[in-house]
């Protein structure tokens, strides 16, 4: 599934991905498979690009805080099961 949201902020931005991917001193493969979701970044990369994007992580990568609050609550659960 395509990040359409993460390539619009990239084309509104900077144009190109190619642009993007210099601007944050980045292969423009990175940049091309991030954006159709066959790579994850870490939580570190994923702020630098919202950074460089003007926005925030989650504007960009909305899932993350999905998956990010199902693990903390996965863990809290096995916290209680023990």
């Amino acid at each position: 599934m395509m990040n359409k949201t993460l390539k619009l902020r990239i084309i509104e931005r900077f144009g190109s991905q190619a642009d993007f991917a210099a601007a944050i001193k980045e292969h423009e493969s990175v940049v091309s498979r991030v954006i159709r979701d066959r790579k994850n970044l870490a939580e570190e990369e994923k702020k630098k690009w919202a950074k460089a994007l003007l926005c925030t992580r989650e504007d960009i990568f909305p899932d993350a805080t999905v998956s990010q609050e199902l693990t903390r609550l996965s863990q809290k659960r096995k916290g209680r099961d023990r």
